[in-house]
């Protein structure tokens, strides 16, 4: 893997964490909803006949098994975006902690900070945070530790993956 592919794909793993709350933020969402439809159900009647028997998910009586499956992904989704920002951090932590790069590479990926963001906080012009964001990267990428990390999480995310999605 060439030397551009490598720097995409930690910048892939760094995002994890992100990807995992804005999922957990959907989950959320869906179990507002599923809350809200609870106290004002809209398909409190299945019109129709069912041919093949009933299931679970008829009318306004399967919403209390929908938000605890809901809740039960929530759960799920909680402990998985807990463990990305684990992963990431032991990533992240082979930048010294006095290295100006290792800041804008916590705002980026941790805090999901904008580049406008972290110019702002860190008073430098975005190109800067950008080369900053960049030194941190390949300092990361030249760190034996931080990279075998990385391949494993990696390698870990796409056997869930492949398990989710039945693929042998």
């Amino acid at each position: 893997m060439d030397y551009k592919n490598k720097k995409r794909q930690l910048r892939n793993y760094l995002w994890r964490y992100r990807r995992s709350l804005s999922r957990k933020a959907a989950i959320e969402r869906r179990l507002k909803e599923a809350k809200e439809e609870m106290e004002y159900p809209i398909s409190g009647m299945k019109i129709g006949i069912e041919i093949h028997g009933s299931t679970p998910s008829d009318g306004a009586a399967a919403i209390p098994l929908k938000i605890g499956m809901i809740e039960s992904n929530l759960k799920e989704q909680k402990e998985y975006a807990t463990q990305m920002m684990l992963d990431v951090l032991s990533v992240i932590d082979y930048i010294p902690t006095e290295h100006p790069a290792r800041e804008v590479i916590e705002m980026r990926y941790l805090d999901g900070a904008a580049w406008k963001d972290i110019q702002s906080k860190k008073d430098r012009c975005r190109t800067q945070c950008m080369q900053l964001e960049s030194q941190g990267i390949d300092m990361l990428l030249h760190n034996a530790n931080a990279m075998k990390i990385v391949r494993r999480g990696l390698a870990e995310e796409e056997k869930r993956y492949d398990t989710v999605h039945k693929r042998t």
